[in-house]
């Protein structure tokens, strides 16, 4: 896997694959449950117990999460690769565009 992504207009983006692989090695090996859906949002518990609610756009793509994961790091966090294969909601991929101030 490389770890860059080239986007539109020739810029080039620079993402951590190995946090990404290990989102989803996590996703599928550990207990995250869904606690509630809404239009905007998707609550779920992580394997700690932890309460995380997960961002959706308007056009329902899961594009954030409140756990230090996603905070940091700005790639999906193992509860939005469940909550995506859970809920069959793709994620989008503007959340990788964003830089923290």
């Amino acid at each position: 896997l490389s770890n860059s992504v080239e986007l539109n207009k020739g810029s080039v983006f620079m993402i951590n694959t190995k946090h990404i692989k290990n989102s989803f090695e996590r996703a599928f090996n550990e207990n995250i449950t869904i606690l509630e859906e809404k239009p905007d949002l998707i609550k779920v518990r992580g394997a700690s117990g932890n309460i995380y609610i997960i961002r959706k756009t308007k056009d329902q793509k899961i594009c954030s999460c409140s756990c230090p994961h996603f905070f940091f790091r700005r790639v999906a966090c193992k509860h939005m690769v469940k909550a995506s294969l859970l809920t069959n909601k793709e994620i989008s991929e503007f959340f990788q565009m964003r830089h923290r101030q």
